[in-house]
């Protein structure tokens, strides 16, 4: 029996935050759906951790919006959109 599997490894969430992130700022304003997940509550995590700037890419806190939704296949998925940097965030 092989245990081996040669593969590429996947980018680090972090790059993939942050590759998410630049390009909503690039549409700013356009709700894109950004994530999917077997459990809709991590879904409504990341969108919590989105709208509250808790994840780096995001920040600062309000400049990105974010809701999860549940859909027909009971899996998690969640939109967010660039809004801007809120007036205090200078």
């Amino acid at each position: 029996m092989m245990y081996v599997h040669f593969e590429p490894v996947p980018p680090s969430s972090r790059h993939v935050a942050s590759d998410i992130a630049d390009e909503l700022r690039n549409h700013q304003g356009d709700w894109a759906r950004v994530a999917e997940y077997d459990s809709p509550g991590t879904a409504t995590m990341t969108a919590i951790r989105i709208r509250t700037g808790k994840s780096r890419a995001f920040q600062p806190a309000g400049a990105f919006e974010a809701q999860a939704r549940t859909g027909e296949d009971r899996r998690g998925y969640v939109w967010a959109r660039y809004v801007g940097e809120p007036a205090d965030a200078s």
